[in-house]
Formats: structure tokens, sequence, C-alpha cells
């Protein structure tokens, strides 16, 4: 199951030496396990891409020596394995049919707490000691709603801090958990609406960051017997600060700086003072990901994108680690599950375009690497298509960038435009993208364009999206496939656009320029804006009232959704188009929109006389009684897109 990398200790490596570091090392993270390539002739099923993943959640053992993970026996449980290091042996730990086990916590070397669901969504709380393989249901924890691990208490071998509401109210507790007996004890009432602790290392709360009754709060405090202390604003505008973690002083926070004033993006922050330390630059770029360092989880780097991902470091070792990770495991994003509790240890996931992840376990004195697993087993990233980074300057001259993915093996290859989910993004990533890979296995290209308004590209380029769903935005995603045939990558001739939920108010109006598109797929998007808050059209988070004075009075702001309305898009489109809405309770799931909506869409479709397909997915209900699962149903959706497309495109 496992492999192992060994890599040299020694400050500097002969050529001769790398050059085999490196072979050994890239065919451990392309292959993941797989032994052999499939001949081209065999085309991966859908499902083979859309399948939940096998293995998730790889905790080292608070010594180090064993793993414990989760990894799905059937199309939907999950069993709890153990692999023991160095041995690398595995095998169940909790296999229950019927039963999923859906998280776990190690609470020390032979004792952990899980959390298993059964197949009508009753879930229920239990500890395990693995000595004896006894199991004790935490009988008391039923009465929770919700429970949201808070920490360890790691000065207590048995029991460790949770967060709740009860099933009957939405009241909030700090409960002390002893995980052998069963006991739970209320310490403290919890604020409620938190969305984040930051513990120190004690694993003592310190500070709080959430939402409630309409505003934005930070709670601190100098010291856990001390009392809280409150900051609130007002929810509609970007909170000051979002707070990440307790910076190694343990008093300040690292939060990102939303202050207009600010240079940096990421500061240190004293809530006591509400002085601030910037840390971190460029002051236009977003911080992608806050990496933790070490099992007391200090920040140990700060990540974030232009053309490629750079690391600002904020502990040395981290950054020494990164170093010969980087030649270790070459051309891979890397993250850091968690730390033994010396530090002797880690479990890294190193993922790329082509790979949706591996598990990795670290041994930091010999420098040695143990594969764990594959995240996706199934998905053989030698065949998986690479995907590359572009930019373009719009004509109006901001820099627009994106991410296309081109199948191996196709010259000028059909493009698919995905966009959406939501107005203001996501930005394209490095990482795996399952439905570019599905496409690109189907010969078809697919670009993400990061157009205005789409979040990670700094205050002023979010701004520019206020508003400009079927105008700027449009432009935006009209010149960058324009772009992409000049460059000769696509057969601009042969295009379709995706429209992914709220993306279709930019994708329809797009679809419906002429000449541009040969086909329109649409999941989801909504079609009734009735009662919609004039904030849900821009990308920028300004308050209500700022945007109403933006966009011209309030006169302007309530005729704007008509504006936008896709139904009016629809009527002046004249190519093929595929429309997929999941109806439960006689409701579109993607957007809880009224059935009368795809009711008019579909005969406004008719009576221009369009050519269409508008399967409706089956209801919760009926997947339930048929025993289907919905990643088996959205693979055989997009099996019904491809053979769309092949007639149309």
């Amino acid at each position: 199951m496992c492999d192992d990398i060994a890599i040299p200790v020694t400050r500097q490596m002969r050529p001769r030496s790398f050059l085999r570091l490196r072979t050994v090392a890239a065919s451990i993270i392309l292959l993941a396990g797989l032994r052999g390539e499939p001949a081209a002739s065999v085309l991966p099923s859908a499902e083979t891409f859309f399948e939940p993943v096998s293995l998730a959640a790889p905790m080292l053992s608070p010594d180090g020596t064993k793993v414990c993970a989760l990894k799905r026996f059937d199309d939907m449980h999950y069993a709890v394995i153990m692999i023991e290091l160095p041995s690398k042996n595995a095998h169940y730990v909790v296999r229950t049919p019927d039963l999923s086990v859906v998280n776990f916590w190690w609470k020390n070397d032979d004792l952990i707490m899980m959390l298993v669901q059964n197949d009508i969504g009753i879930r229920a709380f239990h500890s395990m000691d693995l000595r004896t393989g006894k199991i004790n249901e935490l009988a008391g924890l039923k009465s929770y709603r919700e429970l949201e691990l808070v920490n360890m208490l790691p000065d207590d071998p048995d029991q460790m801090l949770f967060r709740s509401t009860s099933v009957n109210t939405t009241d909030h507790d700090i409960l002390r958990v002893n995980l052998r007996t069963g006991e739970e004890k209320r310490i403290e009432d919890d604020p409620g609406g938190v969305l984040r602790w930051l513990t120190n290392h004690a694993g003592e709360a310190i500070a709080a960051w959430g939402q409630k009754d309409n505003k934005w709060f930070l709670l601190w405090r100098s010291d856990p017997k001390a009392e809280w202390q409150r900051k609130e604003e007002q929810v509609g505008k970007l909170p000051e600060v979002i707070p990440f973690a307790l910076a190694s002083d343990q008093h300040r926070l690292l939060v990102q700086d939303n202050r207009r004033t600010s240079i940096a993006r990421i500061s240190l922050y004293d809530p006591a003072t509400g002085a601030y330390e910037e840390v971190c630059a460029p002051g236009e770029v977003e911080p992608d990901n806050i990496q933790l360092w070490g099992s007391t989880l200090e920040p140990g780097a700060i990540s974030y994108e232009t053309d490629q991902t750079h690391l600002h470091f904020l502990n040395a070792e981290a950054e020494n680690v990164h170093q010969w990770m980087d030649k270790a495991l070459p051309g891979t994003e890397r993250a850091y599950s968690n730390f033994a509790r010396d530090n002797s240890r880690a479990i890294i996931f190193a993922h790329n375009n082509r790979n949706p992840g591996v598990y990795c376990s670290l041994n930091f004195a010999t420098r040695k690497l143990t594969v764990v697993g594959a995240a996706y087993p199934a998905i053989n990233p030698a065949i998986m298509a690479p995907s590359r980074r572009f930019s373009f300057a719009a004509s109006d001259g901001l820099n627009i960038t994106g991410r296309i993915t081109l199948p191996s093996g196709v010259e000028k290859p059909p493009l698919i435009l995905i966009v959406g989910p939501n107005l203001d993004g996501p930005r394209s990533r490095v990482a795996f993208d399952p439905v570019a890979q599905f496409f690109a296995s189907r010969g078809y290209a697919t670009a993400r364009i990061d157009h205005r308004g789409t979040e990670g590209f700094g205050r002023d380029f979010i701004a520019a999206g206020d508003f400009q769903a079927a105008t700027g935005m449009v432009r935006d995603l009209a010149e960058g496939v324009k772009w992409l045939g000049d460059q000769g990558w696509i057969d601009s001739k042969r295009m379709a656009v995706l429209a992914d939920r709220w993306g279709g108010l930019i994708a329809f109006p797009l679809a419906a320029k002429p000449g541009l598109f040969r086909a329109l797929i649409n999941f989801g998007t909504p079609m009734d804006f009735t009662n919609v808050p004039i904030t849900a059209f821009a990308t920028s988070g300004r308050s209500e009232k700022d945007l109403i004075a933006a966009i011209g009075g309030s006169k302007v702001a309530d005729s704007y959704p008509e504006s936008i309305d896709p139904l009016a898009a629809i009527g002046q489109l004249t190519i093929p188009s595929f429309h997929l809405y999941y109806m439960v309770h006689n409701r579109e799931f993607n957007n809880d929109v009224p059935q009368n909506g795809v009711s008019k869409l579909e005969s406004l479709l008719k009576k221009r006389g369009l050519v269409y397909e508008l399967p409706y997915a089956p209801s919760a209900e009926q997947m339930k009684k048929s025993g289907l699962v919905y990643w088996k149903e959205q693979a055989k959706y997009f099996e019904a897109v491809v053979a769309f497309l092949q007639k149309h495109l």
C-alpha cells in the first residue's frame, strides 16, 4: 500500500543523485500507487472523475507511530483504517454496514473519538480504545444538533473541548467531554455565530471571530481567565480584519488586513491596542491560504497567487522544509495536515493540476517520505491533461488571467468556457479540476477566466465587478476566448459556454452574442430575483447604502435585477442549449427557485423554436428509493452534456 522516498540529508546533492531523486519522487506522485498506464483506447468512465474521495483525513497519533484515516468501502460509507509506521501495515479499525464514519479525532496514542452517521442522517458520537477495541457511546452528546471541535486540551489525556448547539434551541455552549467515561460538563457560554476559534499553545481559547445579529464581531482576552473583550462592525461591508491564527507571541492575531490604507494584505494585529504590523506584500493580492506549522499550529507561511503561487514564510523551519520538499516532490502544491506531538513527523498532502492528491508521512529526522495513499486512486495522473495559466490585457487595460486545460494529442480542440458558480468566482487555480479533466478526456479544452469582480486579485479588481454581470464581465470573457483563439490553442469556431448557477447571469448574455458560441450549457441558473437584495449583484462587499449611491439611486437599483433577467437573455439566444435543474420538493435544488421559473424557460425556448434539452434530475426521495447516489447521477448528466456537444459543437 505504501512506498518510501529516501531524501538525502546532505546540504548539496550531486547532479546524478538529484536526478534519481526527482525521477523516483515524481513517479510516485504522478502514479500515486497505480501500476502501469491504461491503454490509450481505454476511456475513463465519467464516474471516475466524480466519485467521492476514497481516502480522507489521515491523521497521525500524537506519538507519530500510527496513522488513522477515513476509507470509503462502498458507494456511500466510510470506515476508519489504521496504518502503523514504519511497518506500513494497514487494517480496518471500524467498518460497519449501513453506517459511515463522518469524522474522527485522535485524543491520545490509544484513544480516538468518532462521529458516525446512518443512512437516514442520524448521527452519534463514540470513543474507541485502540488497545482493547472497546467502543464507548457518548450518549449525552445526542442532545446536541451540532458539535464542533474547539481544541484537544493537551494537558488532559482523556478530555476534549467542543462547541455545541442544542437540538431544540439555538443556544451555544462550550463542553468539556471525557472520552473514556462519556461525562460532559458545560464550562462556558459560547457567543454564537463563531466562524473561527483561535487557541494558544495550551489549547485555550484566546480569540474568536464570527457574525451574529447582522454584525461582524471579534472577541479576545489577555488570558483564558480574563473577561472577553468585544469589537463589532456592521455586516454589509468587508470586515476590517479577518483573523487566521494566533501569532507566535500568543497575544497578537495574524489577520487579513482589509483597511483601505493598508499596503499589505496580511498584518499582525493587537486587538487590545489597535496596533498593526504589516507582514506580507503585494498589497493588491489577497492571501490564498495560511499554512499552520507544528503541533501548536503556529503560522508557518502565507501563500498567495499572482502568475504563480508564492509563499511568504513566518517560520524559518517551515521555510527550510519547504525548500527540500521542492526537490523531493517537484511540481506539486503541498499542505501539512497534522503533526506528531513532538513535531517528529507530519502528514503532507501533495497535489497538482494532474493529480487530485497523495498523502505522505514525513519523518523530519531522517527526511524520509512514506506514501500513505491517494485520495482518488481511480484517477491515473499519467493520462490526465495538463493545464496552463494565461493572462491578457482587456480593452480597458485591466489585466485578466485564467487557466486552460488542453486535451493531449488534439490539435486546436473545441473549447468549453466555464462561468460561475458565483459572480465573484472562484478564481482559477493550479489544483486538480475534475470537470476540466472529464471534458479533456472526451477531447474538449476547458477554460476558466478570472473576469473583473473575481476574488483574489485585490480590492480594486473585485470592486470593478459591481453591477457588471451583463456588461464588463461579459466583455472580459468575450475578449478572453478571442485571445485564446488568437494563440492557436483552440478551434475558436467550435466553442460552448457552461453556466454554473449564478454564472448564468454572465454566461447567458455572452451566449447571445452573435457568432461567438455554438452551444450553451446551463446548470441551475436562477430564474427569479424577486426580493433579492442589491448586494447580491455586487462583488465588492460594500454596504447596501453605498451600492445604491454608486449605481445612481434606489430607483436604478430596484430595476437592476430586471435588466439582467436571464429570461431576457434567453430571448436573444439563437444557439442550441442544454439545461439541468435538480428538482427537490418541486423546487430547483441549486438555487431554490420556484418551479414556474423553469417552466417559463422551457416555454420561451419552445416559442423561439430553439433546439434544447432539459432533463430533470430525480428528486431526493426518488434517489433514496432507487438507491442512486448523487455523484453517479452527476456523472450520468455530464455524459449527457458530451452527447449534446457532439451533436452541436
